[in-house]
């Protein structure tokens, strides 16, 4: 069957509605969503070495992910995998005395694995399909904070100390397709099925209040306890174009739609407190709850710009709306004083600029490449409640976290061997976390 480009264009600006269209959702406020960190990884070495900056360059088959239309730029059938070593550091205002001082603690664990697969063809000069596995998620914390006291609490109130164990990890199953309109003109569309597997328990101990602010002892007796153990699915949809007027510059639009879990929280107490007892727990009334947990929309522009045969430059702006996480919060911690409403994310804009350098031609090329890019600070805040006590609560958990723009540093090197194998690897460093990538695509 022919299919003409008038045809091919309405089909993607159809999916492109779709993408624009699908909703949005939020979290909880209890603490392990305090600093959970959304990482929106771009998948291939080759892109985290230069800043991650790929939307205008994409031209392999990591572009499923990234730009779909950049699809487009395979003359072969390809096959690439990725695997990536991170290590996470979240600070976490976790010491007795924290809250005051703002001194952080540093948690998280390392995680590895297959973070992307994928395998592309190309159909004739004008089409291209895409099949990948993405690992688009992956959180794994275990934390422990000690009995703080509440800053402006009216009671002089302090928090019940906390052991936390986090797991989450996303995974999408997705189809690409692309095409080209004109002779420079590229759109691609990549459907994903996605899963959420969510592991989180956060176990609150009672404490004993010593004669001084700071001398607060902890006990064997648990409090509450709140729960996460389930898994859900969604769709999400990217859509992207590409533009390249000549062979040394390229620029690229793409829009990827978040996906909304919904997931079971329970949140139980222990009957024998009161009598110094550990007892079987028991769910508070209303529990468990549902709970929705978003990908953020993002939307993304780059360019590509190769001055000299041997250098590419890349630059990406990608809008986060991460507003998206705060509406319909479910309230775990004071969840009987609170609506949801009282918690706020701002939106943000990242910055991804990097550069490719060949340092040896020929048919064997090998690359150097180095890149930043800002992560800036979008955590949950909490914007007030007229109840004193719940406002100084809420206030000490979201409100005196870190805040800023972090600042992420990437170089990396790669080699080509013929038309028929590159291989890359990269290494990212932020505050937070520490990325080995190590990729590869085999042409046939």
């Amino acid at each position: 069957m022919r299919i003409t480009r008038s045809r091919l264009l309405r089909v993607g600006i159809i999916l492109l509605g779709v993408a624009l269209s699908l909703p949005a959702a939020a979290q909880t406020n209890e603490e392990v969503f305090q600093q959970f960190q959304w990482n929106f990884s771009t998948p291939g070495a080759r892109a985290n070495a230069m800043g991650r900056a790929f939307i205008g360059a994409a031209d392999d088959a990591s572009a499923a992910i990234t730009n779909p239309a950049g699809l487009m730029a395979l003359t072969r059938p390809q096959v690439y995998a990725e695997v990536k070593s991170t290590g996470l550091y979240i600070e976490r205002l976790a010491a007795i005395d924290s809250l005051d001082t703002g001194a952080t603690q540093l948690f998280g664990e390392a995680v590895n694995g297959l973070s992307f697969f994928d395998v592309a063809l190309p159909i004739g000069s004008r089409l291209a399909v895409a099949f990948s596995r993405h690992e688009f998620l992956r959180h794994r914390e275990i934390f422990k904070l000690a009995p703080r006291p509440i800053p402006n609490h009216p009671d002089n109130s302090a928090f019940y100390p906390v052991d936390g164990d986090v797991d989450f990890r996303g995974v999408s199953w997705a189809g690409s397709i692309a095409a080209a309109l004109t002779g420079q003109l590229r759109l691609g569309v990549t459907v994903s099925f996605d899963q959420l597997d969510g592991n989180s328990t956060s176990v609150r101990r009672d404490f004993d209040f010593g004669s001084t602010k700071y001398d607060l002892r902890e006990t064997s007796i648990i409090v509450n306890q709140s729960t996460i153990d389930d898994s859900a699915t969604a769709t999400s949809v990217k859509a992207g174009l590409v533009f390249q007027p000549n062979e040394a510059f390229s620029a690229g639009l793409m829009w990827a739609s978040g996906s909304r879990f919904d997931l079971s929280e329970d949140f139980q107490y222990n009957p024998g407190r009161n009598s110094g007892v550990n007892q079987t727990l028991v769910s508070f009334t209303g529990f468990p709850k549902t709970i929705s947990i978003n990908v953020p929309d993002r939307f993304g522009a780059g360019v590509a710009w190769r001055p000299l045969p041997r250098l590419l430059v890349v630059a990406d702006a990608l809008r986060i709306r991460y507003s998206d996480l705060s509406k319909n919060v479910t309230p775990i911690i004071s969840y009987s004083s609170l609506t949801g409403d009282e918690f706020t994310v701002k939106d943000a804009t990242e910055i991804h600029a990097g550069a490719e350098y060949a340092v040896l031609a020929g048919a064997n090329p090998v690359f150097v490449r180095a890149g930043l890019f800002t992560n800036p600070d979008h955590r949950m805040r909490f914007t007030g409640s007229s109840d004193a006590g719940v406002n100084a609560t809420n206030t000490a958990l979201f409100n005196l976290g870190p805040k800023g723009t972090e600042t992420g540093y990437t170089a990396g090197a790669g080699l080509a061997v013929g038309r028929q194998l590159q291989a890359d690897v990269a290494f990212v460093y932020t505050k937070s976390a520490r990325e080995l990538v190590v990729s590869a695509a085999v042409r046939f």
